[in-house]
This record gives structure tokens, sequence and C-alpha cells, in this order.
């Protein structure tokens, strides 16, 4: 559990402006509102995720019928 807490608060670091400032300096056809904010960020890991979760279950149960 201490894992994920941790990887939820490295998240922290989208929201912070001189990291946004740098992205959009870096990318310069990005946008401010092309820049998800932590909350979507955390939906779409968890989202990739149980994708990853449901692959791996079924990679699993076909070697174990084997």
């Amino acid at each position: 559990m201490l894992i994920f807490m941790t990887c939820f608060e490295s998240l922290n670091v989208i929201e912070c402006c001189e990291f946004r400032a740098l992205l959009l300096l870096l990318q310069s056809d990005l946008k401010e509102t092309m820049i998800p904010h932590r909350t979507k960020l955390r939906e779409l890991i968890i989202e990739a995720w149980k994708h990853y979760f449901q692959a791996l279950k079924g990679d699993l149960a076909v070697h174990l019928l084997i």
C-alpha cells in the first residue's frame, strides 16, 4: 500500500506551476489545457492497471491449464 501512496504523491508534481511552465517551454505546440491534472492522471493510471491486471490474469489462467 505504501508503494501506491508514494506513487500518487509523486503525481502532485504536475500541479507545480514551474513544472507546468517547463512542459510548455519544452513542447512548443502544447497548451495549458492539454496538460492533465493529478486527478485525471490518477484515473488514467488506475484504468491502465486494471487492463493490465485482466490481461495478466488471462495469461496466468492459460498457463495453469497447460
